[in-house]
């Protein structure tokens, strides 16, 4: 067995493992999305080097500017609710602070499956697109924030459910189709997450 094929193993392992306990001792979200994500990051960032400003600026500009934006709306618009925080505070009494920690490890996690199992190029340079998004991000961030304190009745979505799962899947196929060399890697990544997810929706 290739080294690549038992840390997949391992990895799957891990998941099982912590979906399994979570369904025994039922933790709270915050919780249960810590033993999902960080136990198998862990394994991956000691098995293999990894690039790890490249893991901290897109877990910031994805995870934590991009969640933000992405769970406030949301969140606003009660497309759904955290019941029981470990953290329990909300930003502007709207966002839980769990939510923004649970999408920033979700997102660590992802860009480490991505370069330890796809991501074969092995360059440890930080790409400058990183930094074009971050821009970008920051001001979607900073005008959410005016609306709120000026208008907030402007952040009122129908369906803000379906529209923010349609939002989230436009931006990543754009990412994709700019760059077709990565529509397949993306496919894996997408196909393995969505899977896993999937299944433990089911299983709880």
């Amino acid at each position: 067995m290739s080294k690549k094929k038992f840390d997949f193993l391992v990895v799957l392992i891990l998941l099982i493992a912590t979906a399994w306990l979570s369904l025994v001792f039922k933790p709270k979200p915050l919780t249960g999305g810590l033993l999902y994500t960080l136990l198998p990051s862990v394994y991956l960032l000691l098995r293999e080097n990894k690039n790890y400003k490249k893991l901290i600026l897109g877990t910031f500009v994805f995870g934590v500017l991009f969640g933000f934006f992405f769970y406030f709306i949301e969140t606003f618009n009660k497309a759904w609710v955290v019941p029981n925080m470990v953290i329990p505070y909300k930003v502007f009494g709207i966002l839980p602070f769990d939510d923004i920690l649970g999408f920033m490890i979700m997102t660590f996690f992802m860009l480490v499956f991505y370069e330890h199992f796809l991501d074969d190029e092995k360059n440890f340079s930080v790409s400058p697109h990183i930094y074009k998004a971050l821009i970008p991000t920051f001001l979607l961030v900073l005008i959410v924030m005016i609306v709120f304190l000026v208008n907030p009745s402007s952040l009122n979505l129908t369906h803000a459910y379906l529209k923010g799962g349609i939002a989230a899947i436009i931006f990543p196929l754009v990412f994709a189709f700019r760059k077709p060399c990565l529509i397949g890697k993306l496919s894996v990544a997408t196909i393995f997450f969505f899977s896993f997810g999937f299944c433990l929706r089911l299983w709880r």
